[in-house]
């Protein structure tokens, strides 16, 4: 029930014309191959999140650490890839002009390969009926500042309905919450990036109901 109410209260929400930049490699830029052999030796791990400006030509020009590992070889590694590797389809303005803009995104670090540090969470949530439009799972990037829930929810990858997508921030910034970032300098704001995916199914108790 929660779900359809959330539905209608996001009916009129406006949607956003202006673009950021859009990663076009969608397989991770860093893998475990890549872990700094002084971190292993260390026994180091952690989750490091960036925030990356990126070029009008999209390419990243440069890296700073919002949330750090607290292993300087992880940060660093963390951005040296990430510069070398990423490459962008431009942010875009209201008029559709290719611009220069910023991505965020967090990487894990682990000294086990099936075993990474999470920065993701799935879901799936129970409606009603399915919002027009809808034909996928939604994946949205959520932003935390401090202790507590995420400030900040952008859509990475649509589910086809705006509604949905509308949805799923909602949900998710009213759901879930995290400790307050670990930033690596005092003159860039602390910030940890996590993600949640949502996939949206009929509940079939309230279709029997009607």
């Amino acid at each position: 029930m929660m779900i359809v109410l959330l539905f209608a209260a996001l009916q009129s929400a406006p949607v956003a014309v202006a673009q950021p930049p859009r990663l076009l490699d969608t397989q991770p830029a860093i893998s475990y191959d890549d872990y700094p052999v002084e971190a292993i030796r260390r026994g180091e791990a952690g989750v490091v999140s960036v925030l990356l400006k990126v070029s009008d030509e999209g390419k990243v020009t440069q890296c700073e650490v919002t949330e750090s590992s607290l292993s300087k070889p992880l940060d660093e590694q963390t951005c040296n890839l990430l510069t070398r590797r990423a490459r962008f389809a431009p942010a875009t303005d209201a008029s559709g002009r290719k611009v220069a803009g910023q991505y965020r995104l967090s990487t894990p670090w682990g000294l086990e390969k099936e075993h990474q540090p999470r920065t993701a969470v799935e879901a799936v949530l129970q409606v009603a009926e399915l919002p027009s439009g809808y034909d996928r799972p939604v994946k949205v990037q959520l932003v935390y500042y401090a202790a507590g829930a995420p400030r900040d929810c952008a859509v990475m990858t649509s589910s086809g309905s705006a509604l949905a997508d509308r949805t799923a921030c909602h949900y998710a910034t009213r759901t879930f919450s995290a400790e307050a970032p670990r930033g690596r300098s005092s003159s860039v704001p602390a910030a940890a990036v996590r993600y949640f995916s949502a996939s949206f199914v009929v509940d079939k108790g309230s279709v029997a109901a009607n």
